[in-house]
């Protein structure tokens, strides 16, 4: 029965690294921590493959807000050194041998993909295990309007990046179609995207606990004063520029609008491109570029404002800001990505047009003037949220494997 220990034996591989501080305690990434958490409850054994970083042992002082402690109970597999992703597709540097006697004694193993290294990770899984996929992206090209870095280098760069994302295309194929035995994905246009001929089951990533739904009747929106949030990874691939931009013609119109922007980047050139533009658009009193903020701070964040905007001008699985956000009550202007109108049916967020301006602005007008809109939008977000907390999420993917176990 779901909730109760001896239910399977399961592997996991995510593509991200471990870290390991001085005194042996082992970090991952927020969503590698949270589903280990849940799984190691759900399982008879809950085992993560996973690389390790470079440089390991680290300083606890050391340790990156964005990783937290792996549960105990979790059994890691270490599959060799963290390696550039055109290394990664090779296998170069791959434990394989680890990966075939950890698998010998698993049920099932979930590849997260897609990932430059999955389907050398597929193909090095023992056949006693049988092997689930969970897509969570899409990789495309990147579109014109993404920004670029200067230069030749890169320039070359993006060509190899496009390769190796043409290149993860097919690989997909090939894992869906040949490798996995049973195809899992959170975004509904993976199967023709991907050209899955094989039964194909949505699934969700919740990473919102029950207890963490904090939904709550909200107050109407000021609608001289509208306090908006963008709380992501600042990557060109997020097109912050289009909602500067936005913020701009707001402001033209005689309204106040106030955008706090958590999140970090490596890329100082971009950085320094969108203090620039916030400058040349007279936004200094507007836009906040607060940094990077710890995932567990997000709540908190989302209850303090009005709106929250998410915006990609590429292509998303299904972000997991969406669901935290959902998880406060904040009304949500999403960009209509590809696979977002087939899963957001009943209102739960409020569409604009990719890369339009006009629209994303229409959008944020319409959303802080229809205060009947707005409260049925929260509402269906709530519903929706309510059927997709981590604690469901996992229970039906749990679900989704043992009935394919009794089918076979």
């Amino acid at each position: 029965m779901i909730g109760n220990r001896g239910v399977l034996r399961l592997g996991y591989y995510n593509h991200g690294h471990y870290i390991c501080d001085t005194e042996g305690q082992l970090y991952v990434s927020f969503d590698i921590a949270i589903w280990a958490d849940r799984f190691v409850v759900l399982c008879d054994e809950f085992v993560v493959f996973l690389n390790r970083s470079r440089g390991n042992p680290f300083e606890k002082s050391e340790i990156p807000k964005s990783f937290y402690p792996l549960n105990k109970r979790v059994k890691l597999v270490d599959i060799g050194l963290q390696r550039p992703h055109w290394q990664k597709v090779f296998g170069l540097g791959l434990d394989k041998q680890a990966i075939i006697n950890a698998t010998s004694s698993l049920d099932w193993i979930i590849i997260q993909g897609p990932t430059p290294q999955q389907n050398v990770i597929a193909k090095s899984v023992h056949s006693n295990c049988k092997i689930a996929t969970v897509l969570v992206g899409l990789w495309k090209k990147w579109p014109n309007q993404m920004y670029r870095q200067s230069g030749l280098k890169s320039l070359f760069k993006e060509k190899m990046i496009n390769v190796l994302k043409w290149y993860n295309q097919y690989q997909t194929r090939l894992l869906l179609n040949k490798y996995a035995d049973l195809p899992l994905g959170n975004n509904l246009a993976m199967p023709v995207f991907y050209k899955c001929r094989k039964p194909f089951t949505l699934v969700s990533k919740g990473l919102v606990k029950e207890s963490e739904i904090r939904f709550q009747q909200r107050e109407p929106i000021d609608k001289v004063h509208i306090k908006l949030v963008f709380f992501s990874r600042l990557d060109p691939e997020k097109n912050l520029e289009l909602i500067l931009l936005a913020i701009s013609e707001l402001k033209a119109l005689g309204r106040i609008v106030e955008l706090k922007v958590y999140g970090g980047t490596p890329m100082k050139e971009y950085l320094d491109l969108i203090r620039k533009n916030i400058v040349m658009l007279g936004l200094e009193k507007e836009v906040h570029l607060v940094g990077e903020f710890p995932n567990h701070k997000k709540l908190e964040i989302f209850q303090d404002a009005d709106i929250y905007i998410f915006n990609t001008c590429t292509t998303e699985g299904f972000p997991r800001t969406i669901w935290e956000a959902m998880a406060t009550g904040i009304p949500i202007v999403c960009a209509n990505y590809l696979g977002a109108d087939q899963f957001f049916k009943n209102g739960e967020v409020l569409l604009f047009e990719q890369n339009n301006i006009l629209d994303l602005v229409q959008k944020i007008l319409t959303l802080s003037d229809d205060d009947s809109m707005r409260k049925k939008m929260i509402e269906s977000a709530y519903n929706l949220l309510q059927q997709n907390t981590l604690e469901k999420s996992t229970e039906n993917i749990i679900r989704v494997l043992t009935n394919q176990n009794e089918r076979e």
